[in-house]
Parts: structure tokens; sequence; C-alpha cells
């Protein structure tokens, strides 16, 4: 089925009667959200080297070998050939590591960097939105609104001249949450830093899912700030609503005795083992379900 927002195509895989097809519905169990895929580079020289860590990549599906135009890049400092970086196409530094004297080289720990920048990139492209469930969120700045205590006197944060929202490393900011939907909803909101590296902010390490819901018509200003920190760059926050409390900070596992969202489950399979089975790259699949996602951009400078 390949559906646009007025109509749809459905293609089918036997001859039905046009008659009955006439009078049939088609229920969408599922929903297709793309492929967690990245593309690397391995800039070596050293041919021996170059050979462990394309064997040892080799056996990750998810991974795209390219000579040229990648996501990513393995690659030697250039003062010191024992040391290797593993960095993004516009040059964030997202691990490195010491080569031992028998050129023996461990990857572990940037394949875990690599599954998280492959999620932290699905995750900011992800768009969906909700038919009752409809959340938004706005940045305040801390220093615009230090003394205004009612919620609707709440000054945003605004693009400058130029149509770009910016905030500089060491201020602090607060988030307001809106329901403009018919149903209650919890939420969860996501920070996907300029270099694709995906953490949860809400709820906080010693809050609970639950208290993360929201009425229709309801305004929940968050009082706890957060300070801008590096990386410098285009920051991006995912609101995630859906009609079930979602806990995203735990990648492995299920909380015990709770249903969990669809989308708490798409989000733990984008960094599971089966993600880099055997079978290649996943196309991930989301249960129907009332999933609505709003996101807020700004620039980190100093």
């Amino acid at each position: 089925i390949q559906s646009k927002a007025a109509q749809s195509k459905v293609k089918l895989d036997s001859v039905i009667d046009p008659d009955l097809l006439k009078t049939s519905w088609v229920f969408v169990l599922e929903k297709s959200i793309g492929e967690t895929k990245v593309s690397l580079r391995i800039l070596i020289d050293e041919q021996s080297v170059q050979n462990s860590i394309q064997d040892q990549l080799n056996k990750l599906p998810f991974i795209d070998f390219k000579k040229e135009g990648s996501d990513l890049s393995i690659e030697f400092d250039k003062q010191n050939s024992n040391k290797l970086y593993l960095k993004t196409f516009d040059n964030y530094y997202l691990d490195s590591l010491n080569i031992a004297l028998n050129r023996e080289i461990n990857l572990k720990g940037f394949v875990s960097k690599i599954k998280k920048y492959a999620q932290g990139r699905f995750i900011r492209k992800l768009e969906m939105q909700g038919q009752d469930l409809k959340l938004s969120f706005k940045i305040i700045p801390s220093n615009i609104n230090a003394n205004i205590t009612n919620v609707d006197e709440l000054k945003e944060l605004m693009p400058d001249s130029f149509g770009v929202k910016k905030l500089k490393v060491g201020e602090s900011f607060h988030i307001l949450v809106i329901n403009n939907g018919l149903k209650p909803a919890f939420f969860t909101i996501l920070d996907i830093q300029p270099d694709n590296y995906s953490i949860v902010i809400v709820p906080g390490e010693r809050q609970t899912p639950e208290e993360f819901r929201i009425l229709p018509d309801q305004k929940l200003f968050i009082k706890d700030p957060w300070e801008i920190g590096p990386p410098l760059g285009n920051e991006v926050f995912k609101l995630i609503a859906s009609d079930k409390p979602m806990d995203l900070r735990s990648v492995f596992g299920t909380r015990g005795g709770i249903e969990q969202s669809p989308f708490e489950k798409l989000y733990k399979e984008t960094m599971s083992d089966d993600m880099i089975g055997t079978r290649g790259s996943r196309v991930l699949n989301l249960g129907s379900s009332e999933i609505d996602i709003n996101k807020e951009s700004f620039l980190i400078y100093e």
C-alpha cells in the first residue's frame, strides 16, 4: 500500500473480482517508517588496519560502505598513527581508540556509537501526526522570563532576523507543553544533538513516565531548567505523545506488568541486537496507534 494525504494505491498479490473490490475495505495494521542504515568510509592507508576494520564491520548489515559522500568515516589521527577517530561527515568526533602494538583493533565502542548515531538520525527525521492527540511545545528562555508566573505571559524563543532560533552555551531554558487535542496524552521529550546523539530529557532521572500526562486544553510548564552546552550546531527536540506512558530511557527490556506504547517498542528496536542481525538492515514498523510527534530546533553557539 502506498498512501498519500487524499488517496492510496494498493497492489494486489492475486486477482480479485472488481465488483468485490468496490465493496471492500483495507485496514492498515502496521506502518513502515524506513530503515536504520548508515554509510561509512574507511580513510586508512595502512592495509592491515583497513582490512581488520572492514572484516569486523562487514558483519553489520546496517552499515553501507562508500568511497565518498558517506555519513561517517574512520581515519587516523594526523599526528598519531596509533589512534583512530570515528567522525561524522560534518566533522563531529563521535569516538576514538588506540591501536595495540600488535595492530589489533577492538571496534566494540565504535559499533555502539554508530548504532547511537543511526538511532538519533532516524528519530531526527521521523514525523507523525495524531488524529485526536495534538500536542505542541515551546522553548522558554530563562533570562527573559525570570519574573513571570502566568503561563499565558511566558515569552518563547523567537527566531532572529534571518529566521534562526539561537541559544548560547551557558544559557538556560524551560519547556511549556500544550495539549491542543481532544484526548489526554502522555508525552516524552528527546534531545537530538548536532552529532545525532540522542538523549531523553523528559522524564528526568527521578521521574516516572506516568507523571507526564496532560489533559485537553491544559498548558504544562516544566519548572526544571536545562542549560545549553556543546556540541555546537543544530539541536532538535522531539516531543512524542502517546495514549500510553513511554519510558525511552531503558533501551533494553520491558517495564514489568506495563503495556508499552508502540513508539516505546519502536525506539528500543532501533538499538536492539536484532537490528544488526544477519538478516540485513531492518525496515522498522509501527503498529497502528495514536502517536503524535512535534519538534523544535535551534542553533547552539558560543
